[in-house]
């Protein structure tokens, strides 16, 4: 199953998309990693970048969706 890793640069860590980004490459698993700018102030907002900040993701999520589901 195509998998896609998202985190905006202020969440707590983004080193969870890139190792699991590293280990689907590694098996050569349809997948893509994207950081996306800093939301909000805080790591806690950065956090909750997905539900803070739908706009910014949802174009890329529903294009991989359609690149790898249709």
């Amino acid at each position: 199953m195509p998998v896609f890793f998202i985190h905006a640069a202020n969440d707590y860590s983004v080193a969870p998309a890139h190792k699991l980004g590293d280990e689907m490459e590694r098996l050569k698993r349809p997948h893509r990693v994207k950081i996306y700018p800093p939301v909000g102030e805080t790591a806690d907002d950065g956090h909750r970048f997905v539900y803070l900040s739908v706009g910014t993701w949802e174009p890329d999520v529903f294009a991989f969706l359609d690149e790898h589901l249709r």
